[in-house]
Order: C-alpha cells, then sequence, then structure tokens
C-alpha cells in the first residue's frame, strides 16, 4: 500500500512539473512572439523570466539580450536592468562605462533611481562634481538617499562648496522622510551653530523657502 501511495505522489509531482515546464515555455515562446513584433515591454518581461529563474532556469545571458533590445528601444526599466548587468559582468562582459552610458540614458528619461546610481557610481570613482550633479537632479525630485547625500556632500565641502546652511536644509527633507543618518547630520550640525539657527532653518524648509532647487520644482 505504501508502494502505492508512494508512485501515485511521484506520478502525480511528474503530471504538475511537467505541466508548470510546459506553461513556462508556453509564456516565453508567447514573450518572444511578442517581442520579435516589437513589443518593447514583452522584451523586457522576457528578460526578467530568464534572469530571476522562476519559471524557468535562469540564463542571464539570454536575460541580457532581452533587456538589451528593449532597452535600445527606449525601455527605461531595461535600461536600469542592462546597466546593472553591466556593472556586475552579469550576462555580459564587465564594462562599467557601459554601465554608466545606459545609467545615463535612464537619468535622462528622468529616472531618479539611475540618477542616484551615477551619484554612487562617481562617489566611488571620487569624481564628486559629477556625483554632486547627479545627487541633486535626484534630490530635487525628492529621492530620500539622494537628499541625504546632497546634504551630506555641503556638510563636507565634498563636489560642492562647504555651506551648512544648505547641507543642513537638504538634510531636514531627508530627515522629514525617516532618514536617521540625515538626523544625526543635522544634530552635529545643531551642536556647532546652536538650536535657535537649526530651528529658523528648519521652519524656511516647513515654508517652502529653503532650498530653494526643491521647492522651485514642486
Amino acid at each position: 500500500m505504501r508502494y502505492l501511495l508512494s508512485l501515485f505522489c511521484f506520478c502525480l509531482f511528474l503530471g504538475i512539473s511537467s505541466a508548470y515546464a510546459s506553461s513556462a515555455r508556453d509564456l516565453a515562446e508567447k514573450l518572444q512572439t511578442q517581442a520579435e513584433n516589437g513589443d518593447l515591454s514583452a522584451a523586457y518581461k522576457l528578460g526578467l523570466l530568464w534572469s530571476q529563474g522562476k519559471k524557468v532556469a535562469p540564463d542571464f545571458v539570454t536575460a541580457a539580450e532581452w533587456f538589451e533590445r528593449a532597452a535600445q528601444g527606449g525601455y527605461t526599466r531595461a535600461m536600469l536592468k542592462i546597466a546593472n548587468m553591466y556593472g556586475e559582468g552579469q550576462g555580459v562582459p564587465q564594462d562599467r562605462q557601459r554601465a554608466i552610458s545606459w545609467y545615463e540614458k535612464a537619468a535622462q528619461k528622468r529616472s531618479t533611481e539611475a540618477m542616484v546610481k551615477l551619484g554612487t557610481i562617481f562617489t566611488a570613482q571620487e569624481d564628486f562634481d559629477t556625483s554632486a550633479y547627479w545627487y541633486e537632479k535626484a534630490a530635487i525630485r525628492g529621492d530620500k538617499d539622494a537628499l541625504r547625500e546632497l546634504g551630506s556632500f555641503y556638510y563636507k565641502g565634498t563636489g560642492v562648496h562647504f555651506d551648512l546652511q544648505q547641507a543642513f536644509v537638504w538634510l531636514e527633507l531627508a530627515a522629514q522622510k525617516g532618514d536617521y543618518a540625515a538626523k544625526s547630520l543635522q544634530r552635529d550640525i545643531v551642536n556647532r551653530k546652536g538650536q535657535e539657527w537649526g530651528d529658523g532653518l528648519r521652519q524656511k524648509v516647513n515654508n517652502r523657502m529653503m532650498p530653494e532647487k526643491y521647492w522651485n520644482a514642486r
């Protein structure tokens, strides 16, 4: 009896596995047909299908091919994916310049994530002027990490001129989004400049007066 039950369960498992594999193949074939007919969303989804390995065994080379095809067609999310793959050398030879190029293309299409990535990359390369440029663009769009990093740059005088007032107001925006590192830097500034000074600047932020670049974009 146990043997028959085990055999039944095994056959059932094989049946489910076979059906699942067939479904995955059908999905891949459907998406590929759509992608080859110019559907950029389908090309992007094919990249996800092959990179995530949820329905099929992961194949990063194939994933990169589809991500790049979608990216070349102007699909922003695919630009981010292929940029990351070039940065890590996943499915393609590692090429940091091509990664930067794709992130820049995505940033030109107003991808805040790409702007932050560029800020991070150029910080690692110690090109702080370029890093500050991208962090500011992302900060103006309200990204918490970029707000903190730009405030930190003003705090240190890195990539921008040293300015504790600008540091405080950019950090205040990050702090209002719950960034604890920004709050910590603010406390240090207040210890140096005084509580009244900090309260006055915080009021200007709340009154949408500072930082001007941030509020002018609203």
